[in-house]
């Protein structure tokens, strides 16, 4: 460093490297190249640059060095020019070539003109200032943590064959959380110990979805007519910190969780394999200051079905401090507080207390199925067998649903009905034909949908759930990522339904087209393929990447026909 700055610093800044022709009155414009021989005359009248300053000052104050910061920052503030701003660099004038040459002075040296300010320039002067005065931290610059030492970003040294290199170091908390009393009793018999939302106070338990209420405040400006965040969900590494907001510790948990997500989730078995991704995916990308921390919140449906012993395999593996080879530590919440990464957010002008939906704990939580008998008969016998199906077709007289056009008509056969399948499908029709704010006696036709979708995901019954998340317009949060995936390796993909017009993507999109042209080509045909097309995509988009040859001479995807 020292042999650098002792070459290339100069009374005006740093020069870029020795012979730099670039912006001197003796460069030659179009020229793209020069041997050395020619490069000579350059020899030293090269342009000083003084942003160099700005990165040697900040470098200094990484380091400890506030005094040779402060020193750069103050040669910095002699050079600018009239209007307050950073040139872009320091030109010898013509006239003073030669005299440069024999005895470097500031004399020689004016700033290069130009019409508009160098804004790069501009803005690292401004940083550069803000971190001298204390107004942000180096954290603030510095969001990946090179400048912290290895202990803390997550990296310990080790030797390898007589080099020094960096190992991982790191290790994923996790933290349960039961959703209720009832529910942590029933799993601290199975030796599963959990927390319940009111034993983890202060610390707040929101779910993903506040997270991104609160985000939504990041750049406000009214006067600006600056509306914000966008409200895009945030992924695993954002919800593996600890958020210090206005004084309240709040921990988010993981959007695979959120009740307001895509029904997959509901699915225990594919649930478990999405953990794991996670956990993967944040013990590989990890790369803050101290832990990451991953709190999961068990409900009532977690636990119910067959999937509840690969539930108790997962909680064994987390016991021994590790699974699918990332290791994990399971403890109570407030003793990973100290060790997990905090972020302070103090643009949150409102009580965060009040983002949680009412939905996220409910004061019955038991579903209304295992409501009748208790849980710990429940999860002993889901384990080895389901309850019986439900008929698969109406008592008495079939439906056409096709021909139901008329409200009244299609709510007497809703009234009459057993089944809820069957009292979607009417519903189907009528969201159809009348729209989702249409009232009925149970009240609008998407409140009714939503009780009927909830209803369903209880009991499992997914040819209920697509229907209903179709309904209430549901969108998996992967969808425009995946359909990328497939874009990028040149293959078109079709949304509709065979029969019909398709909606051909051969480009990326934002996920709001790609929502609007799903539901727009898809659910007036077959209202459940809107949510199954979904489902292909995300699969269709992991397959894509992790095995290209399945796809090999295809050039068009056709949901459709699958």
């Amino acid at each position: 460093r020292e042999r650098v700055l002792s070459q290339l610093k100069g009374c005006c800044g740093l020069k870029r490297f020795s012979r730099d022709g670039q912006y001197t009155v003796l460069e030659q414009s179009g020229i793209g190249s020069q041997d050395p021989t020619e490069t000579r005359v350059y020899d030293g009248v090269e342009c000083e640059w003084p942003v160099f300053l700005c990165y040697t000052a900040i470098e200094k104050f990484g380091f400890g060095d506030k005094a040779g910061a402060q020193k750069c920052l103050d040669e910095l503030d002699h050079l600018l020019d009239k209007e307050g701003a950073v040139p872009r660099c320091y030109v010898v004038e013509k006239a003073c070539l030669e005299a440069e040459k024999i005895s470097s002075s500031v004399q020689h040296w004016q700033p290069l003109q130009e019409d508009q300010p160098w804004l790069w320039a501009q803005s690292l002067y401004i940083t550069t200032c803000l971190l001298i005065s204390g107004l942000v931290d180096l954290a603030n610059i510095d969001p990946l943590g090179r400048h912290l030492p290895g202990s803390l970003t997550g990296y310990r040294p080790v030797k390898q064959d007589g080099l020094r290199i960096a190992e991982k170091n790191t290790v994923v908390q996790i933290s349960l959380v039961a959703e209720n009393a009832q529910l942590q009793a029933r799993l601290a018999t199975y030796g599963i110990a959990t927390q319940t939302v009111q034993q983890v106070e202060p610390i707040v338990v929101l779910p993903q979805s506040s997270l991104v209420q609160v985000f939504k405040e990041l750049g406000v400006n009214r006067r600006l007519s600056l509306s914000g965040r966008p409200s895009r969900p945030k992924g695993a590494l954002g919800t593996s910190m600890v958020y210090r907001i206005k004084g309240d510790a709040v921990v988010f948990t993981p959007l695979f969780l959120d009740q307001t997500d895509f029904y997959m989730s509901a699915d225990m078995n594919l649930l478990i394999d999405v953990i794991k991704d996670n956990l993967r995916f944040i013990y590989t990308n990890w790369n803050k200051p101290k832990r990451p921390l991953m709190v999961l919140l068990l409900r009532a449906n977690h636990v119910w079905g067959k999937h509840f012993q690969e539930l108790m395999d997962m909680m064994a593996a987390f016991k021994q401090g590790g699974w699918d080879g990332v290791p994990v530590k399971l403890g109570r919440l407030q003793q990973f507080i100290a060790t997990s990464f905090v972020e302070q957010l103090d643009f949150v002008q409102h009580n965060v207390r009040r983002l949680a939906p009412q939905t996220f704990l409910r004061s019955n939580t038991l579903a209304p199925r295992m409501s009748r008998v208790s849980l710990f008969t429940t999860m002993r016998g889901s384990m080895y067998r389901r309850s019986p199906p439900p008929p698969l077709h109406e008592p008495g007289e079939q439906i056409d649903f096709s021909k139901l056009y008329d409200s009244g008509e299609i709510m007497k056969y809703f009234e009459e009905s057993v089944l809820n399948i069957t009292k979607m499908m009417l519903l189907s029709r009528l969201f159809l034909c009348h729209g989702p704010g249409f009232r009925t006696p149970l009240g609008t036709v998407a409140e009714v949908v939503k009780g009927l979708y909830d209803s369903a995901l209880s009991q499992q019954d997914w040819h209920g759930i697509r229907i209903g998340a179709s309904l209430l317009g549901k969108t998996v949060d992967s969808l425009a990522p995946s359909i990328s995936l497939m874009v990028a390796v040149n293959r078109q993909v079709c949304l509709g339904v065979f029969g019909h017009v398709e909606h051909v993507i051969s480009e990326p999109l934002p996920p709001a087209e790609i929502q609007t042209a799903l539901f727009n080509s898809v659910r007036p045909h077959q209202v459940a393929d809107a949510s199954l097309q979904q489902e292909l995509v995300i699969f269709l988009g992991g397959f894509i990447s992790s095995q290209p040859g399945l796809f090999e001479g295809m050039q068009r995807i056709r949901l459709g026909w699958l």
